[in-house]
């Protein structure tokens, strides 16, 4: 069975950076509240497989009943990269970013239906070398989260770890995964994931220079106001987990 430990081991190529500053200036909520770092759960696939990144349907849907009863809301892609620059950007009470990785079948299938039962919205990152593949999303569901209020991120072409390519692969993988996205979707793509948490100083400023506004990295964490935006971390969860208001409160 995968442990976090193994899991770190496993996706972190070569990290160098720091990630969020527990010293940010505080933003505020509707209400008034100060919001100083934002949780962003990391989730893959949501369904029946057994391996330990996958999260069973019913425990999903336990998860997002969870936060929704812990009085969580979540956010947009764009109100998040506002929190990150320390832009004023009007933040619900207990944010919360739930991401996805990888663009599997059962993110659209089961993740995505569950989401919107709970009026919830979620990140997908996308392998786009694998659009329309067996068991991974195809173009029309991708259309159909996007248009219902889900924001669809880069996950690269052939989900290569970046930090081990050399400067020019790194590029093409960060470039063409964008433009493919930004055709289908006639937007701007924003946020990158790195595949298996790996990257280096080169491609911070490989994922900056061809414009994208920030990129995660599977690094422990919360986010905070005018956080590192290329390192961002994540809280992952993973099969044997509790539910993810558990995990959550480790990092509380």
């Amino acid at each position: 069975m995968l442990t976090r430990r193994q899991f770190l081991k496993m996706c972190v190529g070569t990290v160098l950076a720091t990630g969020c500053s527990p010293f940010a200036i505080a933003a505020e909520t509707s209400s008034g509240t100060a919001v100083s770092e934002i949780p962003v759960l990391l989730y893959h696939r949501v369904g029946a497989t057994t391996d330990p990144l996958t999260v069973p349907t019913a425990r999903f849907e336990q998860d997002i009943k969870a936060l929704a009863q812990a009085g969580y809301h979540t956010i947009s892609q764009e109100q998040f990269a506002g929190h990150v620059r320390g832009e004023s950007v009007s933040l619900p009470d207990k944010p919360v970013l739930i991401t996805f990785d990888d663009g599997y079948r059962d993110n659209y299938e089961n993740a995505f239906t569950i989401l919107q039962r709970y009026g919830y919205k979620g990140t997908f990152y996308i392998i786009t070398g694998m659009i329309g593949h067996k068991d991974r999303v195809a173009a029309p569901d991708i259309r159909e989260m996007d248009a219902a209020g889900m924001s669809i991120g880069s996950h690269t072409v052939n989900h290569l770890a970046l930090g081990e390519l050399s400067p020019r692969q790194a590029e093409e993988e960060l470039t063409i995964s964008k433009k493919t996205l930004e055709d289908l979707l006639g937007k701007s793509i924003p946020s990158v994931s790195y595949p298996k948490g790996s990257f280096n100083d080169s491609t911070r400023e490989l994922a900056k220079a061809v414009g994208y506004d920030h990129g995660f990295t599977v690094k422990y964490g919360t986010c905070a106001r005018k956080a590192e935006p290329f390192t961002l971390k994540r809280i992952p969860i993973f099969r044997f987990d509790q539910t993810a208001t558990r995990v959550m409160s480790r990092y509380a």
